[in-house]
C-alpha cells in the first residue's frame, strides 16, 4: 500500500506535465499505473489484463482511490493544479452535503 506522502509528488508531477489529467481521474490513474509498471520492469503494452489485475489486487500498483485522493488534496492546496471542473465541484459541494444530511 502506498500512502499519500509517497504518491503525492508523483501525482503533482503528472498534473503539472499533463493538464488534461486535472479533470480526468481515469487518465491520471492510467498514467500513474503506466509509470509504475515500467518502473517494475513490465511493458505496459504487453501485459495481459489478467496480469494487470493480479498486480493490482496484490497491492503492487497504487490504489486508484489513493491517486484521486492525492489529486484532490493537491488541487485544494495548489490553485495552479486545478482543472476547469474544480469550481463546479466546489459549488456543488454544499448541495451534496445537504442531500447527505451533513
Amino acid at each position: 500500500m502506498v500512502n499519500l506522502k509517497q504518491i503525492g509528488p508523483r501525482v503533482k508531477r503528472v498534473l503539472q506535465d499533463n493538464p488534461t489529467t486535472r479533470d480526468n481521474d481515469n487518465k491520471l490513474t492510467a498514467i500513474i499505473w503506466h509509470q509504475e509498471l515500467k518502473e517494475k520492469g513490465h511493458d505496459p503494452n504487453l501485459l495481459s489484463a489478467q496480469g494487470f489485475v493480479k498486480m493490482y489486487y496484490e497491492g503492487k500498483l497504487t490504489n486508484s482511490e489513493s491517486i484521486t485522493r492525492a489529486r484532490r488534496k493537491l488541487q485544494e492546496l495548489h490553485r495552479e493544479l486545478r482543472g476547469k471542473n474544480y469550481q463546479a465541484r466546489q459549488a456543488n459541494q454544499e448541495k451534496v452535503k445537504k442531500d447527505l444530511g451533513y
